[in-house]
């Protein structure tokens, strides 16, 4: 009988045993996917900073006549920065260059914009994506437009290439 007791408690403990081998399992396994879902989102803000830096070069480029400022000799592009939205958790940035090396060129007139949409801090992001745009430069023949628009600065992208950044 007391034989008996002890192979029933011996069995418990290994049954118990196991089934708490496999809920730590399930558990892992759980946060694993929470973090790619929280990766997945921190992507997606990234892309979406990119994204908004790549609009905010083509609005400056066909609304504002200074933009960009003057290039210095043998300066063919310009770069600014904005900070969107900083405090916790993350602070989101984007960084914009605007490269004008085949703008003139009759073969290609084009503008390359290139956005980089940071989510963290500059040292350690959490998530950058990349942007690279084309830009139609050719003069598009258009009528003025309103007093302080430049219609002939009229802008189209001609080809986007986007990447998430490691």
């Amino acid at each position: 009988m007391k034989r008996q007791r002890g192979i029933l408690l011996i069995t418990a403990l290994l049954v118990a045993v196991i089934l708490l081998l496999v809920g730590m399992g399930l558990l892992g396994s759980q946060s694993s996917r929470y973090d790619a879902a929280r990766q997945f989102s921190y992507t997606a803000q990234a892309r979406q900073l990119a994204l908004a830096g790549l609009e905010d070069a083509r609005v400056k480029l066909e609304m504002d006549l200074n933009f960009p400022p003057q290039p210095g000799p043998g300066q063919e592009a310009f770069s600014y920065s904005e900070t969107l939205f900083s405090g916790p958790p993350n602070q989101g940035t984007y960084t914009v260059t605007v490269d004008f090396t085949y703008a003139n060129d009759p073969n290609s007139a084009y503008i390359a914009v290139t956005s980089v949409g940071t989510l963290g801090p500059p040292i350690k992001p959490v998530a950058q994506y990349r942007f690279r745009a084309e830009i139609d430069n050719k003069p598009t023949g258009r009528p003025a437009g309103p007093v302080g628009i430049n219609s002939n600065r009229f802008f189209r992208y001609t080809h986007i290439e986007d990447e998430e950044m490691p």
